[in-house]
């Protein structure tokens, strides 16, 4: 009798079918996976010959609507675009005795870069058939680095080119004579610098900047502008129109020793008057940057003047600037039009301390955060490709430039710096002293000349208020208002009665002329986001202290502001600070001022300066000052050093 071994393992009957049918489908799985993956790439790819008639072909009048399909962008739990890219594939031509030819194309390590940082991001996907963007293997970076001709005979035979639609082409220096890379890009959309508004197709090209590999300058912390000693760099691009260096050479004169021009020398060195000069140290010294136009913004020196914390002046003429179609410029540097080049230092001047530090750090916080790699450049433009896909989720204008607390308070009335419309101003009157009726009387006389003005409110906190036959008011009308809470508060409440962009607060007891008051909002309308006063003070979370050069609280027993702090001064105001104000009877101009702070990062202005002395705090508003601010949010009140008088 045979003796079954034990270290044997029993196999039933269906053992080895079952084995071998397991071993059949991984085999048929495996070959099935390299077929997907190669049937569409085969490892060479045959071209038609190159034809030296070669015509570019571009299409113009491609748009988001008409050049994308975006049917094959499918939604996804995340909503991010689907973007794949093309694996490297030898490309190949017969020649007349039948024998192969290959087409040569040079990568390089920073479209290498930009493909590896594509791949790694949450937008790739390793399968075409999910693709809603393709990218290319080939090298488009830099149009001198290939032959337009092999690349474009080798695009048209790309497996899902179908005249480009929904390709993207990455080009960071496009040819002298065309904005676009000099490859026939047909319907595929361009991610290039410099493009001319002419040529840039809306809503469907992308407008990026030329990387500046940032590892080639300094990197020591951007000085302040106390050490800038360079007031204005005038920086001179290769392509330059030298009919403008006369022009250049007379704003020189105007400030030798604090206007400098930097131009080329030898190679890729910077020189000053024929000498060589560190590139880095002379940008972290300098204030503002002209950039001058070459036949493009297609160099590294923008990226190279924010990143050091320059404030660049542009020439806003035919060409489009980085990311454009989402970063508002303004914010970042100084547009100039070429025909003001001359009158550039009147420009600059117009520009306090306060806004040059404004732009100085949201430049540098743009560039870090949309520039400072070719990381982050790259998938700045699928975010923007993603949005134009899934608009309903796109992020909002102001949140693309506006990218942490403190910059969002540029100016929550959206305003362009220029004056409102003249439609005159609202007085808001608060009497809360029953002795006062004669110097209400007396303001409301005042006020009944003043030429601007539109209506006159009284907030009442007293009972048994009427208007008076003696107050003579006969230009504009006057309303009496008595709240239900006798409240301090009462004064900022939103009124529907104003109808003007301008109020102006005013307490009963205050003495002011007509031509003061009307001063006032004149100057108010240049500055319509800020609180614009007579009566102020500065004042530290360590001491308070009334200056001749300083000041950072306006009182609002005569301010003018905009109707929009007004009608969000009762839900926008920490409960607690209404609370504080209406319980301790005190301290409703600090809330008014760190509202309109917060909001805008700005100080107030000062209308007559001596009355700055008449305005002090006592114990309950030093305290007030200190609860408050930790209850809007932790932040600095901006003071200002100037004051504006009538001249």
């Amino acid at each position: 009798m045979k003796k079954e071994s034990t270290n044997s393992l029993p196999v039933s009957t269906y053992g080895i079918p079952i084995l071998f049918l397991l071993l059949t489908i991984s085999f048929l799985w495996y070959n099935y996976v390299i077929t997907t993956e190669t049937e569409y790439f085969p490892t060479e790819i045959m071209v038609n010959p190159p034809n030296m008639n070669f015509k570019l072909l571009q299409t113009k009048s491609c748009r988001f609507d008409t050049c994308f399909e975006i049917n094959k962008c499918e939604f996804n739990q995340e909503s991010l675009i689907q973007v794949y890219i093309y694996p490297p594939t030898d490309f190949y031509y017969m020649n007349n005795n039948n024998n192969k030819v290959y087409l040569h194309f040079n990568t390089s390590l920073a479209y290498r870069s930009l493909l590896n940082s594509i791949q790694q991001s949450p937008f790739y996907v390793s399968d075409p058939s999910r693709a809603c963007i393709f990218i290319l293997a080939i090298d488009t970076l830099i149009d001198s680095d290939n032959d337009p001709i092999y690349t474009s005979l080798a695009l048209k035979h790309l497996p899902f080119w179908n005249r480009g639609i929904n390709h993207l082409i990455f080009s960071f220096l496009p040819s002298i004579s065309n904005s676009l890379p000099s490859v026939s890009t047909d319907r595929a959309g361009v991610a290039s610098p410099g493009l001319l508004y002419h040529e840039y197709r809306t809503g469907f090209d992308i407008s990026i900047p030329v990387y500046n590999f940032p590892e080639r300058l300094a990197t020591r912390k951007s000085p302040s502008l106390s050490n800038r000693d360079i007031y204005l760099l005038i920086i001179i691009p290769l392509e330059f129109d030298t009919s403008l260096e006369y022009t250049l050479q007379q704003i020189k004169n105007q400030d030798p020793s604090r206007i400098t021009i930097l131009d080329f020398c030898q190679g890729d060195d910077r020189c000053v008057e024929d000498e060589n000069v560190n590139y880095s140290h002379i940008l972290l010294s300098s204030k503002y940057c002209l950039l001058l136009l070459g036949y493009r913004y297609s160099t590294p020196d923008l990226l190279d003047v924010m990143m050091q914390g320059c404030v660049p002046v542009y020439i806003h003429a035919d060409y489009m600037l980085p990311f454009e179609e989402v970063l508002d410029w303004r914010l970042i540097g100084v547009p100039l039009r070429p025909a003001f080049v001359p009158q550039i230092l009147t420009i600059l001047k117009r520009i306090g301390d306060e806004e040059w530090n404004q732009k100085h750090r949201h430049s540098l916080k743009i560039w870090s955060r949309y520039f400072s790699s070719l990381n982050r450049i790259a998938l700045t433009t699928l975010m923007i490709l993603n949005e134009r896909v899934f608009p309903t989720l796109a992020t909002s204008f102001e949140d693309w430039n506006l990218l942490e607390t403190d910059l969002r308070r540029v100016n929550p009335l959206l305003m362009h710096p220029i004056p409102v419309a003249d439609a005159g101003f609202t007085v808001v009157i608060f009497s809360n002293n029953n002795n006062n009726k004669n110097s209400l009387n007396s303001l409301i006389r005042v006020l009944n000349t003043v030429p601007s003005l539109n209506k006159i409110l009284i907030v009442s906190n007293k009972r048994g208020t009427s208007p008076s036959g003696n107050w003579g008011v006969k230009h504009v009308p006057i309303e009496l208002l008595i709240p239900e809470d006798h409240k301090l508060t009462n004064v900022f409440l939103p009124l529907e009665q104003i109808q003007t962009e301008c109020v102006m607060s005013l307490y009963d007891d205050v003495t002011l002329t007509p031509e003061e008051i009307e001063f006032g909002y004149q100057a108010w309308r240049e500055f319509p986001e800020r609180i614009v006063g007579y009566y102020a003070t500065i004042h530290t979370l360590e001491q308070v202290n009334t200056t001749n050069s300083e000041i950072n609280i306006i009182s609002t027993k005569a301010a003018f502001y905009h109707n929009h702090y007004q009608k969000i001064f009762t839900s926008h105001v920490p409960p607690a600070v209404i609370e504080w104000v209406d319980t301790f009877h005190t301290c409703e101009d600090v809330a008014m001022n760190l509202l309109i702070n917060s909001l805008t990062n700005k100080p107030p202005l000062l209308l007559n300066f001596n009355r700055c002395q008449e305005f002090r705090y006592s114990y309950k508003e030093d305290s007030c000052l200190k609860v408050f601010i930790e209850l809007f949010e932790p932040l600095e009140l901006q003071s200002a050093k100037f004051h504006l008088e009538e001249v």
